[in-house]
């Protein structure tokens, strides 16, 4: 089969039995070797999908050799991928009689850690924002079909976290790709969402002052539970309807851990309310109320994580401050 941009590096039976990982380790993670519950017979495919000529997206696919149950899942990433991490999910759904297949999106630690791999590679970055998800499933479905001489009855994406976001951006872009989609802890709107982390690490470092302390996280929740917890049972009987007013806990007086400063108050208050910029526009929407408050602090350490996608998406500089 030929399939264009794609490179099939491998294509194997894999006897029944437990899954190695790299390293000849088992089970989810390589480390786990005792009571693994076994695979059935599959053929594992990998492939190399380049849809440009800076793309190097590693993808597999396996599938049933027996009892495939006509459909295809496609399962998600974590973090700035950079891997293959679906290797879990890929065996319960084997299992389940699902051919399935997972991607690193485009990049791995050669490419650098965290964002670090879009540093002049803008490419990459369209790679992991939506189009390795959606090559993989394109060519795996085409896969699928000359395999088995038939096409997957029904296709499915599942996904959480940076998964979540693969799941809602495929239904937005490719809503063709699948017949269902399971999108959890979705982190979507992945720009704003991590300039707006960035931009309240960045004030908490700043100010000091704006920090919130363990005593003062736990007056915050309990003023939540107080106020919404009317059944007392533990939890917000009623998260949307709960309504608190912060400013109730400002101190008249001396700071005290009974009350919040003018400065403590602010960073309670743009914790649930969301990040504004100066205009008063929302940038990204704050926590539900469901969500206690913890000890807030400044950045410290090295720049990474969500600092990535300011420093190197945004202003392609590894040294930006």
């Amino acid at each position: 089969l030929r399939l264009p941009q794609t490179t099939i590096t491998s294509a194997v039976v894999v006897p029944a039995g437990p899954f190695v990982q790299r390293g000849g380790g088992r089970g989810r993670q390589g480390t786990a070797p005792e009571a693994v519950e076994p695979i059935p017979e599959h053929c594992r495919v990998k492939m190399v999908l380049k849809p440009t000529p800076d793309s190097n997206i590693n993808a597999e696919l396996w599938m049933p050799m027996a009892n495939w149950n006509g459909r295809f899942l496609a399962v998600g990433n974590g973090g700035f991928a950079g891997s293959i991490q679906g290797y879990g999910d890929m065996q319960i759904a084997l299992r389940r009689g699902y051919a399935t297949a997972a991607t690193d999106t485009g990049h791995s630690d050669v490419d650098g850690p965290g964002g670090m791999f879009g540093l002049g590679h803008p490419e990459k970055i369209v790679d992991f924002a939506y189009r390795a998800v959606h090559e993989m499933t394109v060519k795996s479905k085409q896969l699928v079909d000359e395999f088995y001489g038939r096409a997957a009855r029904f296709s499915y994406f599942k996904g959480c976290s940076t998964g979540g976001r693969q799941a809602v951006m495929a239904a937005q872009r490719f809503p063709e790709d699948y017949d269902g989609i399971i999108a959890g802890a979705l982190a979507n709107r992945h720009i704003q969402m991590h300039t707006a982390g960035v931009a309240r690490s960045i004030e908490l470092a700043r100010h000091p002052e704006r920090t919130i302390p363990e005593d003062k996280a736990k007056l915050v929740n309990d003023t939540v539970m107080n106020a919404c917890d009317s059944l007392k049972e533990g939890f917000l009987n009623n998260p949307r309807e709960c309504k608190v007013d912060f400013s109730k806990l400002a101190c008249t007086g001396a700071d005290s851990p009974s009350c919040l400063t003018a400065p403590q108050l602010k960073t309670v208050e743009t914790f649930y309310g969301g990040l504004k910029n100066s205009k008063g526009e929302l940038i990204f929407s704050g926590q539900a109320m469901g969500n206690p408050i913890p000890a807030l602090r400044g950045a410290t350490g090295s720049p990474g994580g969500g600092y990535d996608t300011v420093r190197i998406w945004g202003f392609q500089d590894a040294n930006y401050d």
